[in-house]
């Protein structure tokens, strides 16, 4: 049995894959199980899929409808063999000494989660960094210290994706991630969190997340911005079952989203399909004005207070005005 599962979700990336693969199997650890799981690709993936896993005995190659990334994750979850699971996004790519690191200090400190630096790249290139095996650098925390930094009430920029962490057989048996929508990190990432025992983090970057040009925020604006209230809302359930002292922090989290998506509306291309898109600017700017006390007594950096209060005292008119500019309307009817 292998150690390590790293699961690999593939759709549409002919263009990366093999870069995404071939930095997986130069891995200094060796002692994993490559699970690449091709989501109904209507390009060259599933062959590409295929030929990698008659190169490599640790390659393991499921072929699926189109269900999207939570269920392509899912399904990696559900076949995985190791004691620790370990999450790609097929268009990214891990140092030499990713797996390494992260499995070192899950075995020295017995820690749940291990998670790693990130890197973000708009253009291919492998650092090749070399580091001190023998003398790793990591903080570690408990479950609920770890819990505030991920809502953001200690910290600011923790994240939520699913990559960049090595879960533990077991706290991966607690994610799962909701098909069929975005944003499905945060809930899976926080039943994960939320069944630890001890989270450590290093700062060693060892992943490389690509920025693809033709991602989500070049696409035109749809209501997938919904997806992150169901989420949040997800979570907040999951809390009252399972964490009620966190409900309350949760519930913060859900209305502090409000200012991002309204941000978003803004700046985002809009597509031409998207008809509720004046409606839904009212809409997320009355909840924003309903929560704005809320917000401001709560842990929001001091910049973020400032946007939040202008997006305040500007009237919803204006941010509709600005609506119907970016949607080509006249701003008199």
């Amino acid at each position: 049995m292998a150690e390590i599962s790293i699961i690999v979700p593939v759709y549409k990336v002919e263009r990366y894959l093999d870069r995404c693969v071939i930095s997986i199997l130069k891995q200094t650890f060796t002692d994993f199980e490559l699970i690449l799981v091709d989501d109904g690709s209507p390009d060259q993936c599933p062959r590409m899929c295929d030929e990698w896993g008659k190169r490599d005995h640790r390659i393991r190659v499921i072929h699926q409808e189109n269900g999207g990334l939570s269920s392509a994750r899912n399904k990696g979850l559900e076949i995985h063999k190791g004691k620790y699971v370990f999450f790609v996004d097929s268009d990214d790519w891990l140092e030499k000494d990713a797996i390494s690191i992260l499995y070192q200090i899950a075995v020295c400190t017995e820690a749940d989660i291990v998670i790693g630096g990130i890197c973000r790249e708009r253009n291919f290139r492998m650092c090749d960094r070399r580091y001190e095996m023998d003398n790793i650098q990591y903080k570690v925390y408990d479950r609920n210290a770890y819990l505030d930094m991920y809502l953001k009430i200690t910290k600011q920029d923790t994240k939520y994706y699913a990559c960049a962490k090595l879960y533990s057989a077991k706290a991966a048996s607690y994610i799962c991630y909701p098909e069929g929508y975005t944003a499905e990190d945060v809930l899976g990432t926080f039943c994960a969190i939320a069944n630890a025992n001890k989270i450590v983090e290093t700062s060693y970057i060892i992943y490389h997340y690509f920025i693809n040009e033709a991602g989500i925020t070049k696409r035109p604006l749809n209501r997938d911005y919904l997806d992150m209230y169901y989420c949040w809302n997800k979570v907040i359930a999951y809390s009252q079952d399972q964490l009620p002292e966190y409900v309350e922090k949760c519930q913060y989290n859900l209305k502090r989203i409000d200012l991002p998506i309204l941000l978003s509306f803004m700046v985002r291309p809009v597509s031409s399909a998207y008809r509720e898109y004046l409606s839904d600017i009212r809409m997320v700017k009355c909840q924003l004005n309903k929560n704005y006390t809320d917000l401001m007594k709560g842990p929001l950096p001091v910049a973020k207070k400032i946007i939040l209060t202008l997006c305040w005292i500007l009237p919803t008119g204006f941010f509709c005005v600005i609506g119907k500019i970016k949607c080509g309307q006249s701003i008199w009817k």
